[in-house]
């Protein structure tokens, strides 16, 4: 260093000869006339070294190079410049990382590394004095920081211990901010080169890291007048994330160029009364458009990023309890506040008068408050869009997109004011949201832009000043919409969990952040702190719309609305949340008019009330909220579960992810917080009171039928209130609920109870010391509910139209079904109309013969309003008659309504009929007159009206089958009828016109029609009216049946020729008729004497059949039940005729049938002959003899009048025991006799179905058939028998002849001339069997074969599969060595028993060697000590104790469990403390055996139960109602408790009802009670056993693969049932659902008649469950039934 000025110093030569330092050129003024001193010094540094050092280590290097620095002194003006060339900071403590560059934690990029100056000004120059104090100039080159952890934490450690010197810090503390308040007016020019920020991953492993780029930073300021400027920007900000890729390093943007100007504007000395709105200091900033990106991996890097921040940060608990540390206290209050205004420099130099209280006094309050500060911020836009774990790259961005974020018109506001407060604004004009992911989604904007010129986002803070200062802030959100679908909203969750998921945990750093926080809390308890400072905030959100889509690629999907009208959070004092007009819709996009509402607009209001003192926390919460009212249909049910299940799909798949990444990451930690880091807290009791008051003021569930948006069922309750106490401690919550549900009877369109009026009460408990919950149901009222005929045809319906095909379901349009069709078939034009509230609605012209769909409300109208009641009627005007319109027709009931029609038309009131009849959920309203002709013929029939005269006065009508006519209104009472066939059946009109009297004086008649060939018989038609009351003597109200006098329908097996003889008339008519039709007999005369005989079509077996009366006129002759048919051997088979009457009238159907019939599918011939009661004489039976043609499976009629009992055999085997079908069903196994052998015959019967019933159908089949479902030729014989079968891959084989033992022992081998046979298998054990096959070359292993045992009908199905999991798998983890042979229960093994050696740790796959003995167990054995094990018995066994050799005991462990189909025997080493099986201590004075098995006793764990439920009734009753709305039967239980207990270990479960009875409730019932527990003697003093009684215990342990019951029982008391035939009538009337039985009334008489049905496998597997304790009581039953003829009266 120089301290004289040398005579050439302009430029400073450094030693290399580079230029370090160049001063400002200008020439050095000249000396005053006062003179004044010039010193100039020059300062070069070659180089300084730093090293820090900690305990001894290096932590890491400071390097500074080639530094200079030049100080010029003259007068009163100093000059500095500078040049520092190069700096450097090394780390010196990690190892050598895997790039080189992450050994320098700082290092310069560029040239050099900063320029310096400084310049100060004399004031008293006013040659150059520019009224600048002093100018500072700063250039740097950027610098390079390698955020490294280690490193950078123990440099942090180094500075903590550098506050020790304290007191040196605080007097250079001092110092600098007395020395920079004596500067002002100094002018800067800054230029900062950008700062370069790497954040390695992990700088040891990858060279992975993030780049910040902070930007140019410039800086600089003027003067003008008391203005100060200062413009000041940050230029080029840029993030990017690095990481290698392997063959190439990926460099993703993640901020970019991102410009940040700022102006700042300090003005001195304002005249706040003239400029009260002119701040201090203003300060406006402007930020270009940022735009980020950022992947799933640069977000966790960031997330890990934030911790590395928090871990360097940390301080070493050392350094926490240091004592100079702990001196640390705030700065004396004894020090001057303003030391710059106190000092002398500042009482010589300033140039204003001294400070007095002058303005304070001048300023009016209002006045004295002035903005200081004025922040103004603006950004035009942020945009930010997310990528998931796949976007590695920049050429996969584009497929891997989630999410863009954009924030438009970005401005904040802050003001600060003179008295210490603030307001602050916070503005986003428009906030989107847009799903970038890929896909052909059509709905991209999850947040669209806002539709309105508003503000979107809004706050408003403001915050007064002084001691007691308060803050309030308003948020505003103005019309929020989101429209998204579930995925963009999990991938979102995903994207923003995943860097919690994969994070891995720092059990260390978090041990002693831990540790220092509890030491932390140990501290001396200080006074508390007064908080005068008080924030309300108030949030508003106004016209909120969330709409969820089910699927975003269907323009017209399906989309669940919420709306919120106005949602308004305040809190000042207490929270207060108003949430008004809540509501759910449900509609379809683009198609706004279909929107439906699913659940109403509601108002919540919730208050929370919280106060805090000392000792004291209290909570109070009351919620109201208006009646929530849900309406759901099928549709928006389907909607629902959709959603609901693609957000299960979704959740699962995110589960299953983070689970995969939480395995992978989970690292071991230790813990290395020391315990007394807690010893010193202080324990403080606080008292906790919570209160919550929730009211309701209601609720109410509407069920929607589909189609026509009908409300179908109501469940409503009343205003109820939920009390919820202290849920941080004891909880307890009890409310009160009273409901009902009503359902809408669509045949009277009236609502009606299904569920009575009920109150129940809830209360709910918790423990606080084991947390165990405790729920209470329970209700003294009886709960009543009402099941009615008509509602189970409507629920029936209802559900009938339900369908699994979602997309159909949706796709209809709302209200697309209407409720009511009209048909009008008065014979004119109707003019129709509805009548409403607010009048008539608009008439509609209907033609006769048109039908319509017809609504009274709109379909949104219909769903959204329940009726009390229904109100429905309509206006009718006939067009073109006489007749007066007529105001209001009802048509909300189900039935026949006549309405007179006004005025008289020749002297007649004529009626119009409105004919309602419910079909589904539709009613059909039928306007006709009311004279209807019902054609039930299987022929077209023609009618036509005449006069008086039989001369035509309408047009001739044609009537089809099974269809209706109704005649015109004016032709009822004057017109005839004449009837004939259709036309081309070559018949003439009726002979008699039938004229209404007629048919009301005489209702049934004889209708000929004669044929146009003289030859031919007439054709007939039976005729029958029916009546509606005696109102019909004056008008008629007749139903004209108009049927076949005879119809003839064959339910024999085969196709017959029938003929019909009419004894008086003569005539006979003979037809082919097919098995199973009908053909109706249109030539014979009801009051004739008609005779039917028959003929089997085809046949050399069956004669023509005997004539039978099949109607008869006199009392003389009876109709035969009866047909003989005999055969050509004159054996007779007595063939049933049934006879079902048409109507009231006289005509019949009658039904051929044959009592019995056989199905032979034994391939052999059979013999059969019946058996007469009490008689052990056999008769031979008509029928087929040929022994080819009995093999066959042609169906073989059978009759037996004389009983049900029959004899038959097969092939040459003898005769069998006597075979009874008397019972409905039944299957059997017949044993048939033959020599050495014997057959097994599977018999099974049952009724045909539909109309076939009448006919029992018996099926022979094999009772054994073998099955070979392997790949292989397998050959099988019985046990002992010689013939050997071979049997072909997927074929089947038949067994039907065995040896006479009691066991059916079949063996397997593989065919060849040395065969080896399994072991044998029992066919007739049902279920599944495992043996070994050993194939014929002994080299190879034993293989599995399974054989299932099954049973189909009356056949055993053995079917024979290869299978790669054994039954059987034995585990020894014992150290111990055993002997295994397959054993019976006493453990006596046969003497060619294979035995296994089960060495220590190891484990052998098993099947039994004998499966076919009836006693299989597993005997273990170690020196000479056995035990006998049943491997099928789930669970851990008694331990198995034995002696080694050198006599010492040892004990092992015996466990079963399952593992799917294999049941694993695990044999363990004895741990006494994880076995439920404890050493039992033996008595004093008792000497233990060791082998006694009372040397172990089973330990129940005691279990603390989690919860415990009670469901406690008065009871429950249920009245079946027949569609009469009489009452048949009620079913009442009384006393119903049901207790559901759970524990860590088990589940139980207790049921107990008191009493159970069932009444009778017909009118005249001969048994009132018809099921009671029967009465207990009367000399018994205890209380009634409860009816009836269940407990299970369930036990909550997986480990064995099963549902482990430890406990079932099921008591019922004894029961008295009193049955009459009227109830049972009527019980069985009220099964006649329409719709329920749809399935079951299909008409088949055989089934399969050439294949036997194989066991059904295609129900998949159910829970396995284990009972290792089930107990079924006795059950006694006392029945009575009583015949009655019936006296109630049913339709």
């Amino acid at each position: 260093m120089s301290t004289f000025v040398p005579e050439k110093p302009a430029v400073v030569q450094p030693s290399n000869g580079d230029t370090l330092i160049v001063l400002p050129e200008q020439p050095i003024p000249q000396p005053t006339s006062g003179g004044s001193e010039q010193i100039r010094v020059n300062i070069q540094l070659q180089g300084v070294q730093v090293i820090l050092v900690n305990s001894g280590s290096n932590i890491a290097r400071l390097d500074l190079s080639k530094a200079a620095v030049s100080l010029l002194l003259q007068g009163n003006t100093l000059k500095i410049a500078g040049r520092l060339e190069d700096i450097s900071i090394t780390d010196e403590i990690s190892p050598q990382p895997s790039d080189n560059q992450f050994k320098q934690i700082l290092c310069r990029e560029g040239d050099h590394f900063a320029d310096f100056g400084y310049e100060t000004f004399d004031p008293n120059d006013a040659e150059n004095f520019t009224g600048v104090n002093s100018v500072v100039t700063l250039r740097t080159a950027a610098l390079r920081l390698n955020f490294l952890e280690k490193p950078l934490h123990e440099v942090y450690i180094f500075l903590l211990k550098l506050a020790r010197l304290k007191g040196l810090y605080d007097a250079a503390t001092q110092a600098a901010a007395q020395s920079v308040s004596e500067i002002t007016r100094m002018r800067f020019d800054v230029l900062v080169k950008s700062p370069i920020i790497v954040f390695p991953k992990d700088s040891s492993k990858s060279s992975d890291a993030l780049v910040l780029r902070l930007g140019e930073i410039s800086a600089r300021n003027q003067y003008d007048g008391p203005k100060g400027t200062i413009e000041a920007s940050l230029q080029g900000i840029g993030l990017t994330s690095q990481a290698n890729l392997g063959d190439r390093i990926s460099i993703l943007k993640m901020i970019d160029d991102v410009l940040i100007t700022a102006t700042v504007v300090q003005t001195e000395n304002v005249d706040h009364t003239a400029q009260p709105d002119v701040p201090d200091t203003k300060i406006i900033v402007n930020v270009s458009d940022i735009k980020l990106g950022l992947t799933q991996h640069q977000y966790c890097d960031l997330y890990l990023l934030s911790q590395a921040f928090t871990r360097v940060l940390a301080s070493p608990p050392e350094a926490e309890t240091s004592p100079a540390v702990q001196s640390a206290a705030p700065p004396s209050t004894n020090l001057p506040q303003k030391g710059a205004l106190n000092s002398k420099t500042s009482e010589q130099n300033a140039p204003v008068a001294p400070v007095d209280l002058v303005p304070e006094i001048a300023l009016s309050p209002r006045q004295s408050i002035y903005p200081t500060l004025d922040l103004e911020l603006k950004i035009t836009t942020i945009k930010l869009q997310l990528f998931d774990d796949k976007a590695l790259s920049e050429e996969n961005l584009r497929s891997s997109g989630i999410a863009r974020f954009a924030l438009q018109d970005n401005s904040v506001r802050f003001k600060m004011y003179s008295n210490g407060g603030g307001e602050a604004e916070v503005i986003l004009k428009s906030f989107t949201v847009t799903n970038t992911m890929p896909g052909p989604s059509k709905f991209r904007e999850i947040i669209p832009p806002a539709k309105h010129d508003r503000n979107q986002f809004m706050v408003l803070f403001t915050m007064t000043g002084g001691k007691e200062s308060s803050s309030l802030a308003i948020v505003t959100i103005e019309s929020p919409k989101l429209l998204f679908t579930l995925d963009p909203l999990f991938a979102l969750g995903n994207f923003f969990s995943s860097a919690f998921v994969s994070a891995p945990s720092s059990t260390p750093d978090a041990a002693t952040v831990t540790a220092m926080t509890t030491k932390s809390k140990a501290a001396p308890e200080s006074p508390p702190v007064r908080e005068d400072s008080t924030l309300a905030f108030r949030i508003d959100l106004n016209d909120v719309s969330v709409t969820l889509l089910e699927s975003d690629t269907d323009i017209n999907s399906q989309a669940v609305q919420l709306s919120i009208r106005q949602l308004m959070m305040s809190q000042q004092g207490s929270l207060a949340l108003n949430i008004m007009q809540l509501g759910m819709s449900l509609g379809q996009m683009g198609k706004p008019d279909e929107s439906v509402r699913f659940m109403d607009d509601i108002d919540i209001t919730l208050s929370m009330e919280s106060k805090h003192t000392m000792a004291l926390q209290r909570t109070s919460i009351d919620l109201s909220a208006k009646p929530i009212v849900f309406r759901a249909s099928q549709q928006d049910i389907n909607l629902i579960l959709a959603i609901v299940t693609r957000a299960t799909q979704l959740a699962a798949q995110s589960a299953s992810g983070a689970s995969q990444v939480d395995a992978a990451t989970s690292k071991p930690s230790i813990s290395k917080t020391k315990s007394q880091a807690f010893a010193t807290e202080k324990p403080q009791l606080i008292v906790s009171t919570e209160k919550l008051c929730a009211s309701f003021d209601g609720f109410r569930l509407v069920l929607i039928g589909e189609g026509h948006e009908q409300p179908m069922m109501h469940l409503k309750t009343k205003p109820f209130q939920v009390n919820v106490q202290d849920w941080t401690g004891p909880m307890r919550v009890s409310t009160a609920l009273a409901f009902d549900i009503n359902y809408w009877n669509l045949t009277n369109s009236h609502w009606e109870p299904l569920l009575e009026p009920w109150t129940f009460v809830v209360e709910v408990n918790k423990d606080v010391a084991t947390q165990a919950m405790r729920v209470q149901i329970s209700s003294p009222h009886v709960l009543s509910a009402n099941i009615s005929m008509t509602f189970v045809e409507l629920a029936l319906a209802a559900t009938s139209s339900w369908t699994s095909d979602n997309t159909r379901s949706l796709s209809r349009a709302r209200g697309g079904t209407p409720p009511y069709r009209i048909k009008n078939e008065t014979g004119s034009a109707l003019e129709i109309w509805s009548n409403t509230e607010a009048g008539p609605g608009m008439s509609t012209l209907l033609q006769h013969d048109q039908v319509i769909d017809w609504r009274f409300d709109d379909w949104r109208s219909l769903r959204e309003h329940v009726s009390s009641s229904g109100h429905n009627s309509i206006g009718i005007k006939f067009h073109g008659k006489e007749w007066d319109s007529i105001p209001s027709v009802t048509v909300d009931k189900e039935g026949q309504f006549p309405v007179i029609l006004r005025p008289r038309i020749d002297g007649v009131l004529h009626r119009l009929l409105c004919d309602v009849v419910v079909e589904g959920n539709l009613k059909l309203v039928t306007l006709r007159s009311t004279y209807k002709i019902d054609n039930e013929c299987l022929y077209p029939l023609e009618v036509i009206l005449v006069d008086d005269h039989n001369k035509p006065a309408y047009a001739l009508q044609k009537i089809d089958a099974k269809q209706s006519y109704s005649l015109p209104i004016e032709a009822v009472m004057r017109n005839r009828i004449k009837i004939r066939p259709d036309a081309g059946f070559g018949f003439g009109w009726s002979a008699e016109s039938f004229k209404w009297e007629d048919l009301t004086k005489r209702p049934n008649h004889i209708v000929t029609c004669r044929s146009q060939d003289p030859a031919n018989a007439p054709f007939r038609l039976s005729l029958w009216a029916e009546r509606g009351g005696d109102k019909s003597r004056t008008y008629p109200k007749l139903n004209i049946k108009l049927y076949p006098p005879v119809e003839l329908e064959n339910l024999l097996p085969f196709d017959i020729r029938y003929r019909v003889h009419d004894k008086a008339s003569g005539t006979s008519s003979t037809e082919f008729l097919r098995q199973g039709g009908i053909f109706p007999i249109h030539t014979v005369t009801l009051d004739h004497l008609v005779l039917l005989n028959i003929a089997i079509q085809d046949s050399g077996v069956w004669k023509p059949s005997n004539f039978m009366i099949i109607n008869t006129n006199t009392s003389e002759f009876t109709r035969d039940k009866r047909l003989i048919l005999p055969d050509v051997n004159g054996r007779q088979l007595e063939l049933g005729l049934n006879y079902i009457p048409h109507g009231p009238g006289d005509s019949f159907k009658v039904q051929i049938y044959s009592p019995y019939i056989i199905i032979n599918k034994t391939g052999l011939p059979f013999e059969i002959r019946s058996v007469a009661k009490m008689s052990m004489n056999a008769r031979e039976v008509a029928g087929e003899t040929r022994k080819d043609e009995l093999a066959k499976t042609t169906p073989f009629m059978l009759s037996n009048t004389s009983g049900h009992e029959f004899v038959l055999k097969i092939g040459n085997s003898e005769w069998s025991e006597t075979l009874d079908v008397e019972a409905p069903t039944a299957e059997t196994d017949l044993v048939l006799p033959a020599r050495n052998l014997e057959g097994h015959l599977g018999v099974s019967w049952t009724p045909g179905s539909g109309k076939y019933a009448c006919s029992k159908v018996i099926t022979l089949a094999p009772r054994f058939i073998v099955k070979n479902s392997t790949s292989a030729i397998l050959r099988y014989r019985e046990y002992g028998g010689a013939e050997q079968i071979d049997l072909q891959p997927g074929s089947t084989s038949p067994i039907l002849w065995t040896r006479r033992e009691p066991d059916k022992l079949l063996l397997i081998a593989y065919p060849g001339l040395n065969a080896i046979w399994s072991e044998p298998i029992n066919m007739e054990n049902i279920g599944s069997v495992h043996l070994r096959l050993q194939p014929n070359d002994q080299r190879t292993a034993p293989q599995l074969i399974k054989a299932d045992i099954e049973v189909a009908g009356a056949t055993l199905f053995v079917t024979l599969q290869r299978e790669t999991k054994w039954p059987f798998r034995i585990e020894n983890l014992s150290d111990h060595h055993f002997t295994m042979v397959q054993s019976n229960e006493a453990g006596v093994a046969k003497e060619k028993a294979p035995k296994y050696e089960l060495v220590p740790r190891s484990a052998i796959d098993y099947a039994w060697d004998f499966p076919a003995s009836s006693d299989k167990f597993l005997r273990l054995t170690i020196n000479g000590f056995s035990r006998t094990v049943q491997i099928t018995e789930i669970g851990s066994l008694l331990p198995f104790k034995f002696l080694l050799p050198e006599r010492s005991s040892r004990t092992v462990a015996l466990d079963i469990r399952a593992d799917g189909s294999t049941q694993i025997l695990s044999i363990t080493n004895y741990n006494e403390e994880r076995s439920v099986y404890k050493r039992a201590r033996a008595p004093t004075g008792r000497q233990e055996t060791l082998m006694s098995q009372e040397a172990f006793e089973a330990v129940q764990e005691d279990s603390t139960p989690s919860l415990t439920l009670f469901l406690i009734l008065e009871g429950f009753g249920l009245s079946l109602i027949n569609r009469s709305l009489v009452e048949v039967v009620h079913f009442s239980a009384k006393a119903f408790k049901l207790e559901y207990t759970m524990s860590d270990t088990s589940q139980s479960i207790n049921l107990s009802i008191g009493d159970i009875q069932l009444d009778n409730q017909l009118p005249e019932a001969t048994f009132q009670v018809v099921l009671q527990p029967s009465p207990l003697p009367s000399r018994r003093s205890a209380p009634p056993l409860p009816a009836v009684q269940t407990s299970i215990v369930l036990l909550n342990d997986k480990s064995h693969g099963v549902m482990f019951v430890k406990y079932a029982s099921i008591l019922l008391q004894s029961l008295t049932i009193m049955l009459d035939e009227d109830f049972l009538m009527e019980i069985l009337d009220m099964t006649k659902i329409k719709g329920a039985w749809q399935g079951l009334d299909e008409d088949v008489l055989i089934r399969e008649p050439n294949l036997i049905p194989e066991p059904d496998k295609s129900a998949p597997p159910g829970q396995e469950i284990y009972f290792e304790g089930l107990l079924l009581q006795p059950l006694r039953f006392i029945v009575s039934f009583v015949r009655a003829e019936r006296t109630t009266q049913t339709t």
